[in-house]
């Protein structure tokens, strides 16, 4: 019986070890095995990574969006050629009239430069919004009139200004204007209901005790003379707009030379 006991015993011991031994390969696999799956997906992680930036483009700029509006500026191109060369009718308006309002009148360009007994001299494209939608502006033969044309919703609206109106137009869309000796604007325009004219600096001469004094102001605050003439000289100095002579037989060609040019440089 007591050999019996220590024969139990000695099993029991063996059977013990060799559970502890298997548990602890187990652990062990289990240990390489989680260190195995860490490894791969650290490295997969990695590799994800590498991969997008890879793929951003430099500085954020969305490429997809330039080709968006090279499509829809030749869309907008020959929607503009065709009123120039008088195949479609556009909307002209007064500058205080909104775009729904009922005194617009539609007529072909043709018609209306004949009415006026006017002519077309030269042209220039611009984007006045600096949304990358450029807007045309050509310019009369009488005074030097400009008509400025552009675009609501696929309809092609146009509006007055007189020459002291719409002066040392620059690139960026700003125009200088003047409405006598002593009252002068540097502009840009905007087309949301109708035409509307923003003021970015401006001078007038006003009354105070019978006594006429001239007042400057810039972004609606009113500012030093010296200010203003600051102002006013770093507007002249920017980069005009350039204009293209106009001529019947080649407007289409000179025209989608210049609107290339412009568009390019909006992008």
């Amino acid at each position: 019986m007591a050999n019996y006991k220590r024969i139990s015993g000695l099993f029991h011991s063996v059977c013990n070890d060799g559970r502890n031994n298997i548990a602890r390969h187990e652990v062990h696999h289990c240990e390489g095995l989680s260190q195995a799956i860490h490894k791969t997906i650290f490295t997969g992680l990695a590799f994800l990574l590498i991969f997008a930036l890879a793929g951003c483009p430099s500085g954020g700029r969305n490429d997809s969006k330039s080709t968006e509006l090279e499509i829809d500026n030749t869309s907008l191109m020959n929607e503009y050629l065709d009123v120039l060369k008088s195949n479609k009718p556009f909307c002209l308006i007064n500058r205080n009239l909104t775009h729904d309002s009922k005194e617009g009148k539609n007529i072909l360009l043709s018609e209306w430069l004949e009415e006026s007994n006017l002519e077309i001299v030269q042209f220039t494209i611009i984007d006045f919004e600096g949304n990358s939608t450029p807007e045309v502006i050509i310019e009369l033969s009488f005074h030097g009139d400009r008509i400025v044309f552009y675009d609501v919703g696929g309809k092609i609206y146009a509006a007055e200004f007189t020459f002291r109106g719409m002066t040392e137009i620059k690139k960026d869309g700003t125009f200088t204007g003047s409405s006598g000796a002593a009252s002068s604007n540097i502009s840009k325009l905007q087309f949301t209901n109708g035409i509307t004219e923003i003021l970015l600096g401006y001078s007038d001469l006003i009354y105070e005790n019978n006594e006429p004094y001239e007042v400057y102001y810039i972004n609606n605050e009113k500012v030093s003379e010296d200010e203003y003439s600051t102002f006013v000289k770093k507007n002249f100095e920017k980069e005009d707009t350039e204009w293209y002579s106009y001529s019947k037989d080649t407007f289409e060609p000179d025209f989608t030379k210049a609107w290339k040019i412009t568009d390019n440089s909006n992008k």
